[in-house]
């Protein structure tokens, strides 16, 4: 009897329920959204396990840009039906409203994921998409000759000409969101500034006829190896302490990563024991993605102090934001645990484990390995005699004592000149929007002595044309670049080149 009886009034809860239901419906298709949200709850009241009434009343909340209370239906929604796609849409269009435009895109990422073809999704992604990506890269490429577009869906976004290039015109330089210094035991000798990468090289290490070369420069500079400003807490640590090329450098490592790395000159400190065991093993990507890490941890504290009312999640999202541009999968990395805690050892609380992780560490690790470019900043030396007048430069190698170099261009690329620079990796967040082409017209280089990126034309280039870089080798055999391409960036290549196989 009981049972039976349970089994009438569920039957009447529905039959409410779906009345109420069915009145939201209409006041929805006649835009009277404040009574939908009434007839809409009259139905949760009657049925609260129904996740399409939720995903219904978060839209007639959207529509009357109620985001917060559009946004928490939209979450009972998919917590009740983790796979109801409107759920996912409703819950995107009010993290849109609500400015939180990566998890919005989110939310309509995993909507595609349940179903790819439902054209609501597709519209909102598309619209959305676009403006987040006009949102984020504006201020980014302001005074700049290029811009970033959102293509499709499929293709993501990629980067536009905003006027016309000439072959070898400088299209762009960038600087980097994050980089690091590569471990490389045989140039310990070549000090650089641990922000910029800027290297100083004493004249006295250079050799007759480029010592007094080199005392011109640095005198003209008024730069010399007393001229590097050190971090006051680790400045007596040879192997960790950091060292900069003047106060902008210093104070911006400072609030990005190093007030939770500096050892302090502890000889015990975690960061010390990391970098000892990165050293022996030659491997430089646990020191940049404890780097990153510590980026991140700042700038959750920033974000954090500046709005009080952002949720936990919100402000993670929102420091992770930049860093997501480069993750596309997770990549098991070198020392992982040891980096992990040693980062967490460094910071002393648990606060953080979420984003100080074995998760973070992955998907950093993953975005070097697809994403970094390699850094090779070139010396003041390269610099002086590129600004050099062609029988200058000439004169200059005619005085070197090598006789197998008889030009410019052999001595810049000699072993030499090749010691006198250190190599890095970088995340850039322009190069890393340039999509790939099999026959580019751009090609990145490293043409300052610090941690910039050089972006030149390798052809003529059109105003609103699409700037393509190879990822790879250009010069292998179709199999073989696209091969490299499926094996290291996930995709298989559809350009001119490879569509007629060259």
């Amino acid at each position: 009897v009981e049972s039976y009886t349970k089994a009438g009034v569920r039957e009447q809860e529905m039959e409410i329920a779906t009345k109420f239901k069915e009145e939201g419906n209409e006041h929805v298709k006649k835009q009277d959204f404040a009574k939908a949200v009434e007839s809409y709850t009259k139905a949760i009241e009657a049925d609260p396990s129904s996740h399409i009434l939720y995903s219904n009343r978060s839209l007639a909340f959207n529509k009357l840009s109620k985001w917060t209370e559009g946004l928490k239906d939209a979450k009972h929604s998919v917590t009740l039906n983790p796979t109801w796609v409107k759920g996912w849409l409703r819950a995107g269009e009010a993290l849109w409203g609500l400015q939180r435009r990566r998890e919005a895109c989110d939310c309509y990422n995993k909507a595609l994921e349940l179903d790819p073809e439902n054209k609501d999704v597709i519209a909102a992604y598309n619209k959305h998409q676009k403006e987040y990506i006009e949102v984020f890269f504006a201020p980014l490429t302001r005074g700049m000759d290029v811009e970033v577009r959102y293509i499709n869906r499929h293709k993501g976004r990629g980067l536009f000409a905003k006027r016309d290039f000439f072959e070898k015109e400088i299209v762009y330089l960038e600087r980097p969101l994050a980089c690091h210094r590569n471990v490389d035991l045989a140039k310990d000798d070549i000090k650089t500034c641990s922000y910029t990468l800027k290297s100083i090289i004493p004249p006295k290490e250079f050799a007759s006829p480029f010592d007094e070369v080199m005392e011109t420069l640095y005198g003209k500079q008024n730069i010399s190896e007393n001229s590097w400003l050190f971090c006051e807490h680790c400045k007596d640590d040879v192997l960790c302490g950091e060292r900069y090329i003047n106060d902008f450098a210093k104070k911006k490592a400072w609030s990005e990563y190093h007030s939770i790395l500096c050892t302090k000159n502890s000889p015990t400190h975690p960061i010390v024991q990391l970098t000892k065991r990165c050293r022996m093993m030659e491997k430089t990507n646990p020191l940049f993605i404890v780097r990153m890490m510590a980026m991140i941890v700042n700038r959750m504290k920033d974000i954090a102090a500046k709005d009080k009312s952002k949720d936990r999640e919100q402000v993670k999202v929102e420091a992770m934001e930049p860093f997501s541009m480069f993750i596309s999968n997770q990549e098991q990395g070198p020392l992982e645990d040891e980096a992990v805690q040693a980062l967490r050892d460094c910071l002393g609380t648990n606060e953080y484990d979420d984003v100080v992780s074995l998760h973070t560490y992955r998907e950093l690790h993953g975005a070097i390995l697809r994403n970094a470019q390699a850094l090779n900043p070139v010396s003041d030396l390269h610099v002086h005699l590129n600004s050099m007048a062609p029988h200058r430069q000439q004169e200059l190698v005619d005085k070197y004592p090598d006789q197998a170099v008889t030009n410019p261009l052999e001595f810049v690329t000699s072993d030499y000149m090749a010691k006198k620079c250190i190599m890095g990796t970088g995340l850039f967040l322009i190069a890393n929007s340039t999509n790939h082409s099999c026959s580019p017209n751009v090609a990145s280089t490293s043409s300052t002595n610090n941690y910039h990126v050089t972006v030149v034309a390798q052809k003529k280039i059109k105003k609103g044309e699409e700037i393509f870089i190879s990822y790879i080798n250009e010069a292998m055999s179709y199999s073989d670049r696209q091969e490299k391409l499926k094996e290291m960036y996930l995709f298989d290549c559809n350009c001119e080149k490879c569509r007629y196989r060259w």
